[in-house]
């Protein structure tokens, strides 16, 4: 017998694979593999109503077995042609009596195999994610049916919400995990029929684990006492709490709510909506709940030099650092906007990650992106004459990011420059290399044809930087974090096209050559706000025209 057919052994290896992973090199190699490895894998249904071509009953046929569904309806016209959600829920409780099986009876013995494997790959749902932004009613909200078997739920609302949370945490007994948002001046409102009742309508013990709000209008009486039958509470955000005369809330009480608690907090997050001022005690007081967390969520307006240096010298070896940016606040990046005592710029992040040893393994990162500060090679004036204050750029030292979220604030202006630019002058040869698909050699030749028509750009780019190195100064070579070590010297090196187009040029061609493989792991991509999809789907939903009429 060899090794790989002891299933002791087959299990030890396939655990240290990724769910992806196993379903495209495992579980198609032979039957026993997939038994093995069917346990860890999981089927997700997802749609997005900016998807084209896509329609949502399609998606939602495919509901049945199920364990993940997330839906993306961040659009207006959500009212007529999005998915029924009402309907594919209440589908879930009217499953076959033998809840496993998803299909009606079998006639050919090879179909029946087919059902067996899909029957053993049936879950029931588990993951439930909603981002929606139409004005839906408070019986809409009312009337969803969660099913029982649902450990994790996330709804994110464009809008104002009206909700009953309480309803939510028992009808779903088993939930560990309750993140819900709204972007809205109204913010995220507590009502409803059990939330009426107070705490009288909370169970006993709740099976939570991880509590994120953002703006909740709620009173902290019934925050408190529902954080009391919570007792395996490990992450706990309250962001940007609305807070006023009728609903005001007390940190220092709060806090000491927590303290007699003692929940096995690992990551704690407590701001509220009106304070931009910064409390540089009280910050300190809440990053102190958790003081040997791992992650940590931040708001970008309170970035102070205290608070710099006291991620700096975090003791513990963070894993991630979210840093928010407040939904009402999208002028807070400006260091004129409110308490003139405050940094609202960008630049002491930037500095942050191109300093903080300690972020090398940043996970998540949500901060305002300014290009300046990337500008490595003082090359934006070549494109413009707006005169600027000096700025030192920086190289971030997180050399091993896995996850990178940036959020772009582009006015409305911008964004329908860019729309028309992608359905005018893009070429789908200009991104059709995401896909596997269009890395054939047609597509290639039609990249190298594109790239021969850049000769005269090139010239005068070259011009341009020839007249900038000219008049380069000592201050223009100064670069945070870039000591003049082995690694960081080659980096500069492969950085001294930076900003150019000939820097473009190099990579297309470096692309192109026929053993090169790019993005071997990509699974999902997503060209805009919505949810990302396989490169494949992205790239004809990029290209798609509706047909006349």
């Amino acid at each position: 017998m060899t090794p790989l057919e002891i299933p002791e052994l087959l299990c030890l290896i396939f655990s240290y694979l990724d769910p992806f992973t196993l379903a495209v090199s495992v579980v198609p190699v032979c039957r026993q593999w997939f038994l093995l490895s069917r346990h860890r894998l999981s089927r997700t249904v997802t749609w997005d109503i900016n998807w084209q071509p896509s329609l949502p009953k399609y998606a939602l046929s495919s509901l049945p077995g199920a364990e993940h569904l997330v839906l993306g309806c961040a659009e207006d016209g959500y009212n007529w042609n999005g998915p029924n959600v009402l309907g594919a829920l209440k589908s879930l409780q009217k499953r076959p009596i033998f809840p496993w099986s998803t299909f009606p009876p079998i006639p050919w013995p090879q179909d029946k195999e087919a059902a067996h494997i899909k029957r053993l790959l049936d879950r029931p749902l588990h993951h439930l994610v909603l981002t929606v932004s139409f004005n839906f009613t408070n019986l809409w909200w009312d009337s969803l049916s969660l099913p029982l078997t649902l450990t994790s739920l996330t709804i994110e609302k464009k809008k104002w919400m009206y909700i009953d949370v309480p309803r939510i945490l028992v009808v779903c007994p088993l939930l560990e995990s309750l993140h819900l948002f709204c972007v809205c001046s109204k913010g995220l409102n507590f009502q409803g029929p059990l939330m009426n009742q107070g705490n009288k309508a909370l169970p006993d013990r709740l099976r939570l684990q991880s509590l994120v709000l953002e703006q909740p209008r709620v009173q902290q009486s019934w925050m408190e006492d529902l954080l009391a039958v919570t007792p395996d509470l490990k992450e706990l955000q309250l962001i940007t709490i609305f807070s006023s005369f009728e609903n005001n809330w007390e940190w220092s009480r709060f806090r000491d709510h927590l303290r007699a608690l003692s929940l096995p907090l690992e990551r704690f997050h407590f701001s509220l909506l009106w304070k931009n001022t910064v409390d540089e005690e009280e910050l300190k007081e809440v990053m102190a709940v958790c003081p040997k967390a791992k992650e940590h969520s931040i708001l970008a307006y309170y970035m102070t030099p205290g608070m710099k240096k006291q991620l700096v010298e975090w003791p513990v070896f963070l894993t991630t650092l979210e840093i928010l940016q407040p939904r009402r606040f999208y002028d807070a990046w400006s260091p004129n906007y409110g308490n003139p005592d405050a940094d609202y710029s960008a630049r002491d992040w930037h500095q942050l990650l191109c300093q903080c040893p300690n972020l090398r393994h940043l996970k998540t990162l949500k901060m305002p992106y300014r290009s300046k500060l990337m500008d490595l090679h003082h090359r934006i004036p070549m494109y413009s004459s707006t005169e600027s204050s000096p700025i030192q750029p920086g190289v971030w030292i997180c050399r091993r990011l896995e996850t990178l979220h940036m959020e772009l604030h582009a006015h409305e202006n911008a964004t329908m420059r860019g729309v028309d630019y992608k359905s005018v002058e893009c070429e789908i040869a200009e991104l059709n290399w995401l896909c596997r698909s269009g890395r054939n050699e047609e597509h290639r030749a039609r990249r190298r044809q594109l790239v021969e028509g850049w000769t005269w750009r090139l010239e005068q780019e070259a011009a341009l930087d020839m007249e900038r190195e000219k008049n380069r100064t000592a201050e223009d070579s100064e670069v945070i974090g870039a000591e003049e070590d082995s690694d960081n010297l080659m980096m500069m090196k492969n950085l001294r096209n930076l900003g150019l187009l000939q820097d473009v040029k190099d990579v297309l061609l470096e692309m192109d050559r026929r053993n090169f493989e790019y993005l071997p792991e990509l699974q999902e991509v997503a060209c805009g706000d919505h949810l990302p999809q396989r490169p494949e789907k992205e790239i004809r939903s990029l290209f798609y025209m509706k047909p006349p009429g």
